[in-house]
């Protein structure tokens, strides 16, 4: 017996407690509480609901704890035929609500329905990838899908798929991905350096040869040889700024010397005038100098007695130094001119002559040695300079230049190394896609092949995948061989059982959700004779009560108000 959902309990809006069958159908108007016992179901065993504020499938606690019927506790409890009981509970908080506590079964719930809606009925890319891993058939053989690659291609798609996770499938696209962003990448950064590569080699005019940088390289030590050795003849030759700084010294010690010699005429004239001063008189001079002291003492002090007789009744002491000071005054004037002539004949003598004698015979020995060949030996030396500049300069410009272009030709074999980079990464990618085209075509092919299996020999499944348009279209073939996707009531409820049933695993709980049509009584009867044989549970919704007959005594049914 199919294990299934037997009663269901929750805090979900208005509250919800029913017991279920292995087919129920809960009839009821808008607002009555079917979509609550489809959210309780899908709480307990999947910890979700659907069409729940815009959204196809809503998993987040904070949104969830809105379906609390006091906004508060939001819980579910289902219990199996079996006795195996699953729950979902959760407590607001004041910025949303806990994380939600479980208990589930020992069995997967799925729901095939919702599965078809979110994989086959939304883009054409999710629809692709959903039938590749599930229906491929060789999602975890990588070599199945090698064998779809051409010899030259294996290789590198050995290497780089084990760099992504996931089953092949999603190995194989991830690395899809990663080349055709490669491919981007190695373009445009190929572009760049072929922008500055242009740029560059305009800019650097033509690419000077290594016999060019030769010559030059003679002619650089040429223009340094020739300034060598004039920079060595400038050595041993004065310049004129020296041989000037020679003069003006010599000049100023012969100035000094005539100013000392005419000091010298002044004191001789002085010492003429004056009298004869001996050594006697030189020491009278001093002695006197002496008592002239002492005089001045006794007077400043006001003594009466002499401090060297001891006599008394001395002469005035203040008019004696007076005296004393005008007697030695003349003999003082003409010592002192002695004195000044022997000081100055000393500085002539010992100082000034043998300056002014050496400062004359360097400058003339500087104006010997440079003189008019000075200045052309500098001169010399000032062109050969800057000829040896302008030859370095050059030089150095063409071997910058070549070395620039050897750069450039490194970003040339860059540029086409990311190209042909490129370009392997794009035959990669290709033969990638062409694996995945052959993949899906012959996913799309068992898919089909298992729908068909759950349908009526009269009915014609087929799928397409439309990449322009981006959407996945299924139905039934008309007898013109067209694709009919406005199907009736009993069609739709067979193709989606059929469906269902491909994509449902056996080992899982399986409850079968249809979403709510409008369906007459008479269609919802046809409707549900078709999901009777659903392998697992159905549960329908409907706004009214289905035609009367013997198959409702399969259905549980629940009325709501």
């Amino acid at each position: 017996m199919t294990t299934h959902v037997k009663r269901v309990r929750s805090t979900v809006k208005k509250g919800v407690d029913s017991e279920l069958g292995r087919l129920t159908i809960i009839i009821g108007p808008n607002g009555s509480g079917k979509t609550s016992h489809v959210n309780s179901i899908e709480l307990a065993l999947g910890g979700f609901v659907t069409d729940l504020v815009g959204r196809t499938v809503t998993k987040k606690a904070g949104d969830l704890i809105l379906l609390a019927n006091n906004g508060k506790l939001l819980e579910s409890h289902v219990e199996l035929s079996d006795r195996q009981i699953a729950s979902f509970y959760s407590v607001a908080t004041s910025t949303g609500a806990k994380r939600p506590e479980m208990q589930k079964p020992s069995m997967k719930a799925a729901f095939p329905f919702l599965e078809v809606k979110e994989n086959l009925t939304a883009s054409a890319a999710k629809s692709r990838l959903y039938l590749m891993r599930n229906f491929s058939g060789f999602g975890a053989d990588r070599e199945e899908i090698l064998s779809r690659f051409p010899l030259s291609a294996k290789e590198a798609y050995n290497k780089l798929a084990p760099q992504f996770s996931g089953s092949e499938i999603d190995k194989l696209l991830a690395v899809i991905s990663h080349l055709n962003d490669s491919v981007r990448k190695d373009r445009a950064e190929a572009k760049t350096r072929q922008s500055v590569l242009d740029e560059t080699t305009m800019r650097l005019g033509p690419e000077p040869t290594s016999a060019e940088i030769e010559v030059l390289k003679g002619k650089e030590q040429e223009a340094l040889d020739a300034f060598t050795e004039w920079r060595d003849k400038g050595e041993n030759t004065p310049r004129p700024e020296e041989i000037g700084y020679a003069h003006q010294s010599a000049v100023m010690a012969a100035k000094l010397l005539v100013e000392a010699e005419a000091e010298l005429d002044k004191c001789v004239t002085a010492v003429n005038l004056s009298p004869s001063v001996s050594p006697q008189q030189q020491q009278i001079v001093h002695l006197r100098d002496s008592v002239i002291h002492m005089a001045k003492l006794h007077h400043d002090m006001g003594l009466k007695a002499c401090m060297v007789c001891e006599s008394n009744g001395s002469p005035d002491f203040g008019i004696r130094a007076e005296r004393l000071t005008e007697v030695n005054k003349k003999m003082s004037e003409a010592l002192m001119w002695h004195r000044r002539k022997e000081d100055v004949e000393t500085t002539i003598n010992n100082k000034l002559r043998p300056d002014a004698e050496e400062a004359l015979k360097a400058w003339q020995v500087l104006s010997q040695k440079g003189g008019e060949n000075a200045n052309i030996i500098q001169s010399e030396i000032g062109e050969r300079r800057r000829a040896y500049n302008m030859a370095n300069d050059h030089r150095v410009d063409k071997e910058r230049i070549r070395n620039q272009w050897a750069e450039a030709r490194i970003l040339k074999d860059r540029i086409e190394e990311g190209l042909e980079a490129a370009e392997k990464a794009k035959f990669l990618s290709k033969s990638c896609q062409d694996a995945v085209v052959s993949i899906l075509r012959s996913a799309c092919d068992a898919f089909t092949e298992k729908v068909q299996s759950f349908l009526p020999s009269t009915d014609t499944f087929r799928l397409e995948i439309d990449s322009k348009s981006d959407s996945c279209r299924f139905g039934l073939v008309t007898k013109e061989g067209n694709l009919n996707t406005a199907l009736s009531g009993a069609e739709w409820a067979r193709v989606m059982l059929a469906i269902g049933c491909a994509v449902a695993k056996p080992e899982d709980l399986n409850i079968f959700i249809p979403e709510e049509r409008a369906f007459d009584s008479k269609t919802l009867g046809a409707v549900m004779r078709g999901l009777e044989n659903a392998p697992g549970q159905v549960i329908l919704t409907s706004p009214i009560a289905p035609r009367k007959g013997a198959y409702l005594d399969k259905w549980t049914v629940i009325k709501l108000d």
